[in-house]
């Protein structure tokens, strides 16, 4: 189970673009530290 975000090759990785950040930035004023929340607006992340 701990190896399933690293193993799916669908997942995308490296740095988050500009458009990412700006929703982070905003879900993250509206609902603080709720990461599992904020994940699910970020599909393949």
């Amino acid at each position: 189970l701990r190896w399933t975000n690293y193993l799916k090759p669908d997942i995308k990785r490296g740095e988050f673009s500009y458009e990412e950040e700006q929703i982070i930035i905003m879900l993250h004023a509206s609902r603080g530290n709720k990461w599992s929340v904020i994940a699910r607006h970020l599909p393949k992340r």
